[in-house]
C-alpha cells in the first residue's frame, strides 16, 4: 500500500541547491530570502524549466493528492515555482504552510522572472470573478411588492 500524500522524487526539486548550468547562465534571476534565512534563486524559463513543469503539471493529474485544495496547489501554483528555483526550496507542504507573505515573496519573484507561465492562471481567474460578479447581478433578489391587506 502506497502513501498517497507522499509525493514521488519527481516533486524535489530537479536542480538540487546549486547548478552550475544555471548560475553561470545569462539567464535572468533574482534572489529570494525568507525570513527564517533560507534562500533560493529563481530563474528564467528554458527548455529544461518547461519540461519539468509540464510534467509537474501532469504529475498532478494523474496521482491526485487526496486533499483536493492541496492537489491544485500542486498544479497551479507550485509546480511554477519549483520548476525555475534551486537552493533551499520548500516542499509543497512547506509551502502551502508557510505564511502568505512568505510564499508571495516567492510567487512574486517567480511571476517577475517568468510572466508568461502566470498569463492563463491569473486570465483564467479574472474571468471566472466576472463570471461570478454576472451570476450575482443576475440573482439580486427583486424588491417584494407590499399586499394590499394589511
Amino acid at each position: 500500500m502506497t502513501d498517497k500524500t507522499k509525493l514521488p522524487d519527481l516533486w524535489l526539486p530537479r536542480w538540487g541547491s546549486e547548478n552550475p548550468f544555471f548560475e553561470n547562465s545569462m539567464l535572468a534571476r533574482e534572489k529570494v530570502t525568507f525570513r527564517d534565512g533560507s534562500k533560493l534563486i529563481v530563474f528564467e524559463e528554458n527548455e529544461y524549466s518547461a519540461n519539468y513543469i509540464k510534467e509537474l503539471e501532469w504529475d498532478a493529474e494523474h496521482n491526485p493528492h487526496p486533499d483536493l485544495k492541496h492537489n491544485f496547489f500542486r498544479m497551479s501554483i507550485y509546480s511554477k515555482l519549483v520548476a525555475c528555483s534551486v537552493g533551499d526550496v520548500p516542499t509543497d507542504i512547506q509551502a502551502r504552510s508557510m505564511p502568505s507573505s512568505e510564499l508571495k515573496k516567492w510567487y512574486d519573484a517567480a511571476k517577475k522572472i517568468n510572466p508568461n507561465w502566470f498569463v492563463s492562471m491569473e486570465k483564467s481567474l479574472t474571468e471566472l470573478a466576472s463570471k461570478m460578479t454576472d451570476e450575482e447581478k443576475k440573482r439580486k433578489p427583486r424588491k417584494r411588492q407590499k399586499s394590499g391587506n394589511g
